[in-house]
């Protein structure tokens, strides 16, 4: 069976502490380090806006995760001291099925700050403001052992109670973010560690990339919460079923 490229894994989850130049209030930069979408940094203006995160101490960043942006892009950089500022790279930001932007950049280089860099221009939803909805930091990078099947399936829901009306209409109440739920198999071998992926993911926030390079935004920060996966063991292969959910 035809298996897609790679899968990234990013794990293990730096505590940092954001600031911008510019927040309104009650959408204050330290929002991005809730997992909630609905709690977003939001700046007061459509010029160059900075957001920068400490981690309070130096240390050596994997990648940089931003979920749910309102930019195409924005240079990323790094700095020992918060005065001189190196190029990590330019984090680009794609719209999913649910229409929310994500992106990830790859660099490993001791820090203490990342800066994001937003340029002066008009925010990918054409608000008045930019917004984060959170931003991850990750410690590790690694190549899963075997990337999914074709048969990944990507379900959007919307959490939503529906009303019948004697009159024949429908009515919905929005019950929360929308989000990604993600299903499908890996064709693990004997050796491989199969069950890494749901290790990590039931532990703590992960960020998965499918490393699509035509759906760059087949990528998201999920968690396991299922009670158990299932492995089907064979002579060659040892098939494991998965599912992971979106963090919103």
């Amino acid at each position: 069976q035809q298996v897609l490229s790679n899968m990234k894994i990013m794990s293990s989850q730096q505590s940092v502490v954001a600031s911008a130049s510019t927040a309104e209030t009650g959408y204050e930069a330290t929002n991005t380090s809730n997992t909630q979408v609905g709690k977003p940094w939001r700046s007061t203006v459509t010029t160059e806006t900075t957001v920068t995160l400490d981690a309070g101490a130096s240390f050596t960043p994997a990648s940089l995760c931003l979920q749910d942006a309102n930019f195409a892009s924005a240079p990323v950089t790094y700095s020992a001291d918060n005065v001189t500022y190196y190029s990590a790279g330019t984090l680009t930001t794609y719209a999913d099925l649910n229409g929310r932007r994500k992106g990830s950049l790859e660099f490993a280089n001791t820090c203490r700050y990342i800066k994001i860099t937003i340029a002066s221009g008009t925010p990918t939803d054409a608000l008045a403001y930019w917004s984060i909805g959170a931003a991850y930091v990750f410690l590790s990078v690694q190549t899963a052992d075997m990337a999914p099947s074709v048969g990944l399936t990507i379900d959007p829901t919307f959490p939503q109670a529906a009303y019948d009306l004697p009159n024949g209409r429908t009515v919905t109440a929005e019950l929360g973010a929308s989000y990604m739920q993600l299903s499908g198999v890996t064709n693990n071998r004997a050796t491989d560690d199969s069950g890494e992926v749901i290790r990590l993911a039931r532990a703590a926030p992960i960020w998965i990339d499918m490393e699509i390079l035509a759906n760059r935004e087949r990528q998201w920060p999920v968690q396991f919460f299922d009670g158990r996966f299932t492995q089907t063991i064979d002579e060659a292969l040892w098939p494991t079923s998965f599912s992971l959910k979106e963090i919103v």
